[in-house]
C-alpha cells in the first residue's frame, strides 16, 4: 500500500530526514516544518507500531527537535530577562526528550525482549546479557541521547535523574561496538558524560581523551 511504502521510506532515512534537515540554511523554515514531520512519523507508526527502524527515527526526530529548537531557544533567551518563557521551553524540551525515549525504548524492548526493567535495575548486566551487535549502535545511541537529554533537563526530578547510569552503559556499549559511528558522535556523547562532576560519575581525564579521539 502507499502508506506501507511511506513507512519503509521514512524508516530507511538516516537519522532525521538526512541532509534535508541538517544542511538547510534557513532554521526558521526547519522550525516551522518540524512539528508536521514529528506528527507524520507518529501517524506512520500507527500503521506499523513494531517497525524498529521507524521507532528509532521517531525517537531521533523528537530528541533533535527538543534540543535544537526548544532547549536552544531557551538558552538564547536566558533566564535573566525571560525566565518564564525559558522555563516553559525547557519543560517542552523535556517532554520531547521523554517522548523520544519512549519510542526508542519500544524499539529496545522489541530488539531485546523485556530489557527495559532490567536496564533500569542493572544496566551493565542487562546489556551484557542482551549481546547487542554493531547493527544496534544507532538504537543504543538514540536511546542514550534521548534519555540523557531528558536527565540534563530534569536534575530536580530524582525519578528521572536517577537513571544516568543506564545512559552511560548504553553509550559505552555502543562505543565498544563501533567507536567511529556517525563521525565520532559517541565520543561527543562521552565528553558530555565524563565532563560532569565526579559526584555524577564524570572524569575530566577521560573526557579529554574522548575529545582528542
Amino acid at each position: 500500500s502507499a502508506k506501507g511504502k511511506a513507512v519503509t521510506m521514512v524508516a530507511d532515512t538516516p537519522s532525521w530526514g538526512g541532509d534535508v534537515f541538517t544542511c538547510d540554511d534557513d532554521p526558521e523554515l526547519l522550525a516551522d516544518a518540524a512539528p508536521f514531520a514529528l506528527k507524520l512519523y507518529e501517524s506512520l507508526l500507527e500503521s506499523s507500531p513494531k517497525n524498529q527502524k521507524l521507532l528509532v527515527a521517531t525517537c531521533a526526530a523528537f530528541t533533535q527537535y527538543g534540543v535544537a529548537f526548544l532547549e536552544q531557544k531557551a538558552i538564547v533567551l536566558g533566564d535573566e530577562k525571560h525566565f518564564d518563557e525559558a522555563r516553559h521551553l525547557r519543560g517542552r524540551a523535556l517532554k520531547m526528550d521523554l517522548r523520544g525515549k519512549g519510542y526508542c525504548m519500544r524499539a529496545m524492548n522489541l530488539r531485546f525482549k523485556g530489557i527495559e526493567p532490567k536496564l533500569i535495575r542493572d544496566p551493565e548486566a542487562a546489556l551484557k546479557a542482551a549481546k547487542p551487535q554493531k547493527k544496534d549502535v544507532e538504537l543504543l545511541y538514540w536511546t542514550a541521547a534521548s534519555w540523557g537529554s531528558a536527565i540534563s533537563l530534569a536534575l530536580d526530578k530524582p525519578e528521572i535523574a536517577i537513571d544516568l547510569p543506564a545512559v552511560r552503559a548504553l553509550a559505552e556499549t555502543a562505543l565498544a561496538l563501533d567507536e567511529s559511528w556517525n563521525k565520532g558522535a559517541l565520543h561527543e556523547m562521552m565528553i558530555t558524560l565524563d565532563g560532569q562532576s565526579e559526584m555524577m560519575g564524570g572524569d575530566p581525564a577521560k573526557a579529554r581523551k574522548h575529545f582528542a579521539r
